[in-house]
């Protein structure tokens, strides 16, 4: 197992818990576990896996918080725990992650608290889905610092709330702009209404839309 650098074993119906023993394989690039009935917490000895670059955990049946810890996997991509059972809060810790790409958290119904203003600090970020979860607050400034970001959605939060940060002017590779359901309110900004980039607002009756 030492030697593994991918392991795929996605979509195969696969229960219990994520075992502790992989670990060991410490040469493992690419570990793929999404779409399966695993249960159990996401295990904090993962993140001596120091090579990851891409973790999908995605579409299982995960509980408990998501590790601090998991601040220290530096080589991480992407990180994908969507669709599962998580609890807590998002770790700002997962704002040290300067190399990750994608981060999916959407779908854990449990996942609260306010979004971390640390996440500015994952300057490599194209796509952060954070949608259909519990979370409250407001979008930190911070998001401003996300060049590279491609798409941000924060739709179904229901709890989400203030107005767009005109930090966000700063996203000029946005593509997807997503906020529904949510209590975001206020204006579309002047130079949203200029970007190329596409906005959801469907069932926003806080937000005020304009002509574009």
């Amino acid at each position: 197992m030492a030697s593994l650098t991918k392991l795929y074993l996605y979509g195969n119906k696969l229960s219990g818990s994520i075992p502790s023993e992989l670990s060991q394989a410490t040469e493992l690039v690419d570990l793929r576990l999404q779409r399966n009935t695993l249960s159990g917490t996401i295990p904090t000895s993962l993140t001596g896996l120091t090579k990851l670059q891409i973790m999908y955990l995605s579409v299982n049946q995960l509980n408990g918080t998501i590790p601090t810890v998991i601040g220290q996997m530096s080589v991480l991509r992407n990180l994908a725990i969507s669709d599962n059972m998580l609890t807590g809060t998002i770790p700002p810790e997962i704002g040290t992650l300067l190399t990750l790409q994608g981060l999916y958290l959407y779908g854990n119904i449990g996942l609260g608290g306010t979004i971390p203003s640390e996440l500015g600090g994952l300057s490599s970020l194209r796509i952060l889905k954070l949608d259909s979860c519990s979370l409250t607050g407001t979008l930190p400034p911070q998001i401003g610092n996300l060049t590279a970001l491609r798409l941000l959605d924060i739709g179904s939060n229901h709890e989400l709330h203030g107005t767009i940060p005109e930090e966000m002017e700063s996203l000029t590779a946005l593509e997807s702009f997503l906020i529904h359901n949510t209590k975001v309110e206020g204006t579309i900004p002047t130079w949203l209404k200029a970007s190329p980039a596409a906005i959801s607002i469907t069932a926003n009756r806080y937000l005020l839309t304009c002509d574009f």
